[in-house]
C-alpha cells in the first residue's frame, strides 16, 4: 500500500526474484530435489515475513491498513505428500480406508493480543508453511511442516498423529488451486450465514480458465506415450479445481432453495381462511418433522437456525402476514435441513485477471516471469 514500487508484494515478486537466482544453487539446494534453488524463496520468504523481527525482540505492531477486524484468519492450501488415512464404515461390518493428501492449514488471531501474534515464533512457523504451500513440484523441493493432532479434527481419522508430526508438501495448488471452501468456513465463523448481500470472494487469476477439452484424441492415436499424457493431464486438471465446481453446484441448489422459498411465499402471503388453512397443515408438518431433521444437534440448534432465516429472509418476512410468516420460515427450514444446506450460502465471487496481452510472463507454466524483470513488472 506504500509506494507502487517499494511495497512488500512489489520488491520480492519483481525486483528480488529472477532467473539468474533462482538457477544459483545454494547452501542446503540440491539438484537432486529441484531444478531451481529453493534456498532463494526461503531468503526472500525470512526478509519480507519474518525479517521485522531479526533487529529487536519485540518490534513495535505495524498492521496493515485493510486489517480494521478484531480477529486475523489465515489459510493455507496445502498438499501433504505423506497423507493421512482415514476410514469409511462398511455395511453391515467392516471399513474402507482412504488417504487424503488435500490439506491445509488455518490460524485465528487476536489482533488486539499482539504479544500473542506478533512474534518471531508464530510468524517463522507460518513463513516456513507458507513457502511450502508454494513449493511447485520439481521446480522447488518438497518442505516438511511440524502439525499437531487437533488440526485434523475430521471424523474416523484411523492415521496416528503425533505432537508435533513432521508432514512433506508440495505446492497446494495441486489439490485446490482456487480454496474457495477454505475461505468460506473462515467467513462464516465471522458472519454466522448473514450479511450474505455484502459478502463478496475475490478470486486472483493470472488469466481466464481455458478449455482443457481435448477433442482430437481417440482410439486410433492412443498410443501408450499419448494415453498417459492426457491421463496425467486429466487426473491434475481435475483435482486442481474442485472449489470452483463445487461452488458453482451449490450456488445452484441455494438458488433452487430461494426459488421454494418464494413459492411458499405466494402461499401464505394472503389473510384469507384457505391460506391460514394451508398454513396449519404446513405447521404442523414442520412441527413433526424438524425434530427429526435437528435429531443429535444442540438444543439450540432450531431457534438458532430460525434466527437465521429471519435476518436472510428480513425484507419479505416483516411484509408477510403475522399468522403465517412464522410458518413460512419453519417450512423453508425444513426443506433446507433435509436439503444438507443449512451451512451453504450463495457466494458471489468475483475474479480478478489481466488481459491476454499483459500476460507475457504466463508461458511455461507461469514461470516466463522470472526470465525478464520487465514481464513481472
Amino acid at each position: 500500500m506504500n509506494g507502487p514500487t517499494t511495497n512488500a508484494f512489489y520488491q520480492p515478486w519483481v525486483a528480488e526474484i529472477g532467473i539468474e537466482r533462482l538457477l544459483n544453487l545454494h547452501g542446503p539446494d540440491s539438484g537432486q530435489k529441484s531444478i531451481f534453488s529453493s534456498q532463494a524463496v526461503v531468503e526472500i520468504s525470512e526478509k519480507y515475513i519474518t525479517g521485522r523481527y531479526q533487529s529487536r525482540q519485540n518490534p513495535p505492531p505495524d498492521p496493515h491498513p485493510a486489517l480494521d477486524a478484531e480477529n486475523l484468519k489465515l489459510g493455507l492450501a496445502l498438499a501433504n505428500l505423506n497423507g493421512v488415512d482415514y476410514a469409511a464404515r462398511l455395511q453391515p461390518s467392516g471399513q474402507l480406508v482412504y488417504t487424503r493428501f488435500k490439506d491445509e492449514l488455518v490460524r485465528e488471531f487476536d489482533v488486539k493480543n499482539a504479544a500473542a501474534a506478533d512474534n518471531a515464533d508464530v510468524w517463522g512457523a507460518l513463513r516456513n508453511a507458507a513457502v511450502s504451500c508454494g513449493a511447485f513440484p520439481l521446480a522447488f523441493k518438497a518442505v516438511d511442516v511440524p502439525r499437531r493432532a487437533a488440526e485434523y479434527s475430521l471424523p474416523d481419522r484411523v492415521s496416528p498423529i503425533g505432537n508435533p508430526q513432521h508432514f512433506t508438501y508440495t505446492d497446494g495448488g495441486v489439490f485446490q488451486n482456487e480454496p474457495l471452501s477454505l475461505a468460506k468456513r473462515l467467513v462464516d465463523t465471522i458472519d454466522g450465514h448473514c450479511g450474505l448481500e455484502n459478502r463478496f470472494f475475490l478470486f486472483v487469476a493470472p488469466a481466464v480458465k481455458q478449455s482443457l477439452a481435448k477433442a482430437d484424441f481417440n482410439h486410433r492415436n492412443a498410443d501408450m506415450l499419448s494415453t498417459v499424457k492426457h491421463l496425467v493431464g486429466a487426473v491434475f486438471g481435475q483435482s486442481r479445481f474442485p472449489d470452483l465446481l463445487l461452488a458453482e453446484e451449490l450456488n445452484r441448489e441455494v438458488q433452487l432453495l430461494n426459488g421454494r422459498a418464494a413459492g411458499l411465499k405466494a402461499v401464505f402471503d394472503a389473510n384469507h381462511p384457505a391460506a391460514l388453512a394451508k398454513a396449519q397443515t404446513l405447521q404442523a408438518a414442520a412441527d413433526l418433522l424438524l425434530p427429526l431433521l435437528f435429531a443429535g444437534a444442540p438444543a439450540t440448534a432450531v431457534n438458532d437456525a430460525r434466527a437465521r432465516l429471519k435476518n436472510q429472509f428480513a425484507a419479505d418476512y416483516h411484509k408477510m402476514e403475522p399468522q403465517t410468516r412464522d410458518t413460512w420460515i419453519d417450512s423453508i427450514l425444513a426443506l433446507e435441513r433435509a436439503a444438507g444446506l443449512g451451512d451453504t450460502d450463495e457466494m458471489t465471487i468475483y475474479s480478478i485477471i489481466a488481459e491476454d496481452a499483459k500476460l507475457a510472463s504466463g508461458e511455461f507454466v507461469a514461470f516466463a516471469g522470472f526470465f525478464d524483470r520487465r514481464y513481472r513488472a
